[in-house]
């Protein structure tokens, strides 16, 4: 069943966090309680849910972007928050219906950075054409990341399209969760941090920032909204989601491209 699967799975998911971030969970427990007994258990992906935490270290996180579940294809998930992982070819695959829609839209915000005049209909054909080069993909997340950039989902594992399996992996990382809120407010008290919220699920996590921001007066906290990517013309609804992070962490800016 999914709890006894998660488990064995996650029983000791504190030795597998990165040396730099492994203290600053000492006490914290993942929920298994949230998950009922019943719940039909399987496979569960990724299989390194932590990856995103290898990309640098809390004292260096300048901005994180929470995106929600990992991708519900195994293959596609990789323990980074809209990174896909059976991408290999930008130019062969961009337009063929195999990147996601969301990463779709972050691969335009990107490219809009360093060419703002190219109107955006027009970047999928000019990367398919060669027009247009990006980092190979598994080049892409890991580079964002060493500058400062953690892409976290706020559920780190998943197992079933079910409503009830989804809610019960979400209560189970919600402690978790919590955790890295109270991490990145604690270090938003001698610099800035953006906690960037895309989509309305993302966005319920304002209010237990907020409040962790007052409780450690934490002044230099940025919250940062959009729409989901998933969505493009909700995301780009106010601009270029990308350029409002550099906006809200200062110089240097993060190279997005």
């Amino acid at each position: 069943m999914l709890r006894s699967d998660l488990q064995a799975m996650l029983g000791t998911w504190h030795s597998k966090l990165p040396t730099a971030w492994r203290p600053r969970f000492d006490g914290i427990e993942l929920d298994f309680d949230a998950v009922a007994p019943s719940l039909p258990g399987g496979a569960i992906w990724p299989a390194h849910f932590f990856r995103a935490f290898h990309d640098l270290d809390p004292v260096r996180v300048r901005a994180v972007i929470f995106g929600n579940d990992p991708y519900t294809r195994v293959e596609q998930a990789t323990g980074r928050a809209f990174e896909q992982g059976d991408i290999t070819d930008w130019q062969a695959q961009i337009q063929t219906g195999r990147v996601t829609p969301s990463l779709r839209s972050l691969v335009q915000a990107a490219v809009l950075t360093k060419f703002p005049l190219v109107p955006r209909l027009d970047i999928v054909p000019r990367i398919a054409s060669g027009a247009i080069t990006l980092p190979a993909p598994p080049d892409l997340f890991p580079g964002w990341g060493r500058q400062g950039v953690l892409w976290l989902n706020r559920t780190l594992t998943f197992s079933l399209w079910d409503g009830a399996v989804r809610d019960a992996h979400q209560r189970l990382w919600a402690p978790f969760t919590s955790r890295v809120i109270q991490i990145l407010v604690g270090e938003a008290t001698s610099r800035a941090v953006a906690f960037v919220l895309w989509g309305n699920t993302a966005q319920q996590l304002e209010t237990p920032i907020l409040h962790a921001r007052d409780a450690l007066g934490a002044g230099q906290v940025r919250i940062v909204k959009a729409g989901h990517p998933e969505v493009a013309a909700a995301y780009f609804s106010a601009g270029n989601p990308l350029e409002a992070i550099n906006a809200a962490i200062g110089l240097p800016d993060v190279r997005w491209l």
